[in-house]
């Protein structure tokens, strides 16, 4: 096929750039800058970032809602730009909201789009079946959409993305909105389907992203800032424990003082009314820090600590602040020299 490349990796992003034109009296938006990233067969890829950041607009280049002002992208070895009639054939779609024709029942749905990713007529039935208890949904497969409950309706979703045996699976947000124990049903389904194939994850759940990804990258202002595996990320942080006390309103600048004197290279992190977060460099040694806050913790009035490593969150709020610093230098920058 013209235009297809050797399909070594089923993502390829390069230099992937998009401005959305001016509109309303705003200047034009610049979505994404230059993104460079690849997904490889069996790895699920958590896009992380704040809103803004530029992880749906990434999924809508992939998808070929628009194309991009700059840069290129593959899925399968097809070109977004070019063929992106073949990238859907390759391509699942969980899209942010449920987007669900609420008159079809479930087994109508997956039915519908098994046939559109091309399952043999003969296969159809087996297809659609296999779909319905692989994703706990056979007891509602005569239910129409809109009896569905939120949990289930997204369960749906993600079934749909699925079917057809994707290669490529693009999940934008797909627990958003639900419950805590439907959340997790929806993690365990997809935990167990995303083998084999190349998975990408946007999400604002740290907690989801450390579950299901195996890479992890944090998108800031639409430009890639960080990526690697959990332990990866954890490790570029010189700090390596994160120590919480609490303690009486009136006596929050004796505290910090005499945490600094007891530990000396700590950094403060978050302050509120009767409590205080540091970070600890990863050279002490915990056996010290912890009997020398048994001995101190009265004397500086602290009522209640406790130490933890340093996770994805940490990561996540020192890339995001980084970034947003260094927008800001860099808008100094020009508005001094215009």
């Amino acid at each position: 096929v013209a235009g297809r490349h050797a399909p070594d990796s089923p993502v390829v992003i390069r230099d992937l750039a998009m401005t959305y034109p001016a509109s309303g009296g705003q200047p034009p938006k610049v979505a994404l800058k230059g993104l460079s990233l690849v997904v490889e067969a069996g790895e699920c890829l958590a896009l992380l970032g704040e809103n803004g950041a530029g992880k749906t607009t990434t999924i809508s280049i992939l998808t070929g809602v628009f194309p991009p002002t700059g840069g290129s992208a593959t899925v399968s070895g097809y070109d977004v730009r070019t063929h992106i009639d073949l990238v859907h054939l390759e391509t699942g779609l969980c899209p942010q909201f449920n987007i669900l024709w609420e008159t079809l029942t479930v087994s109508e749905h997956l039915l519908f789009y098994a046939r559109l990713k091309g399952v043999p007529p003969r296969d159809e039935a087996t297809h659609t079946a296999r779909a319905l208890l692989a994703f706990g949904l056979a007891p509602y497969a005569s239910r129409k959409a809109h009896q569905l409950s939120g949990g289930m309706q997204r369960r749906l979703s993600v079934a749909i993305s699925l079917i057809g045996d994707s290669t490529v699976v693009l999940l934008d947000e797909p627990s958003t909105g639900l419950d805590p124990v439907s959340r997790r049903a929806l993690w365990d389904i997809i935990d167990r389907a995303k083998a084999g194939k190349a998975m990408v994850l946007t999400t604002h759940s740290l907690h989801e992203a450390s579950l299901l990804a195996s890479r992890i990258a944090i998108m800031a202002s639409g430009s890639l800032h960080a990526l690697g595996t959990q332990l990866e990320l954890n490790a570029r942080l010189d700090d390596g424990y994160r120590l919480y006390v609490a303690f009486d309103d009136n006596v929050a600048d004796s505290v910090a003082d005499g945490l600094v004197r007891l530990f000396g290279s700590i950094r403060l992190g978050e302050t509120f009314i009767g409590s205080q977060t540091w970070f600890l460099p990863r050279s002490l040694a915990l056996s010290d820090v912890f009997a020398k806050l048994v001995q101190a913790a009265p004397v500086l009035g602290i009522t209640d600590w406790g130490i933890s490593q340093v996770g994805l969150h940490d990561v996540f709020h020192d890339v995001v602040v980084s970034a947003r610093r260094a927008a800001r230098e860099e808008d100094e920058r020009v508005n001094h020299i215009v």
